[in-house]
């Protein structure tokens, strides 16, 4: 099984701003967006779209609810000098495409979505031209711009206790800061914030390796799902995926959601 990539798009690193704050489109510079040396497939929101597409079977009444993504993603990076040779870098993206829910009849709903993403990190990077090496990273948050629909925190709770996230782009050092799981471990994940007639989903690779997401349950006062940490050391990812209520159940609403997506390191 190949090692599943953490939880972002590639970062860029940049040597010499000039300005605090730098703006940065990839055509202009393709240096700039360089991968990180220990991580390639760091930050990659393609591999985002494999968390949030996989299909997902809410209740009786449907098939499977399921996202397809427009690829490449519509990406902008933003680059902060903190000292020379150290930056953080902020990529965000927009995220559009259509939300697919098939029915027992075999009739389909289809629903345009577009959502914005943001994820952080900070990259040592000594001179230009070489590739740099990530320090600090975050989780990812997308959500409907303008959603009224919150994820207020997440208690992640296994063998080692409990970690609570307020914020999915608060950094942590890389990686030994990151969420450590034992392979093969029962993980159970909280999450507080969300109506509780919201639709609430878990995505994360299963124990064997399967990615079947898991519909979470309203517990009162927070939803609540539990899966096998994958049995294979590596960096993976979870995400909490939300979506309205009326986004499944009122043909007229448009589509309306939120996700954080936090990585952990299987051991």
């Amino acid at each position: 099984m190949r090692k599943i990539a953490l939880l972002l798009g590639i970062l860029a690193i940049v040597m010499g701003c000039e300005s605090t704050t730098t703006p940065v489109n990839e055509a202009v510079d393709p240096e700039l967006t360089q991968p990180c040396e220990d991580q390639p497939e760091l930050f990659d929101y393609e591999e985002d779209a494999l968390y949030l597409s996989a299909p997902v079977r809410i209740e009786e009444g449907f098939l499977a609810i399921w996202r397809d993504l427009i690829r490449p993603f519509d990406n902008s990076w933003f680059i902060d000098q903190l000292e020379p040779g150290l930056f953080e870098v902020t990529r965000e993206a927009d995220i559009s495409g259509t939300l697919f829910i098939e029915w027992n009849d075999s009739s389909i709903t289809e629903k345009d979505l577009f959502c914005h993403g943001v994820r952080k990190a900070v990259v040592s990077r000594p001179r230009r031209g070489v590739a740099g090496n990530l320090v600090e990273v975050s989780g990812t948050r997308i959500e409907t711009p303008g959603t009224e629909l919150e994820i207020n925190r997440i208690e992640v709770a296994a063998d080692f206790g409990t970690r609570i996230y307020e914020d999915p782009l608060e950094m942590v050092s890389f990686p030994e800061d990151l969420l450590h799981l034992v392979a093969g471990e029962e993980v159970t994940v909280r999450v507080y914030g969300p109506p509780l007639e919201s639709i609430v989903m878990l995505r994360t690779p299963l124990y064997n390796g399967q990615f079947n997401p898991i519909v979470m349950q309203d517990e009162g006062g927070y939803f609540e799902g539990t899966w096998q940490a994958p049995q294979f050391a590596g960096i993976y990812r979870a995400a909490a995926d939300v979506l309205s209520h009326e986004t499944i159940y009122d043909p007229d609403s448009a589509y309306e959601g939120v996700a954080w997506i936090i990585p952990y390191v299987v051991e």
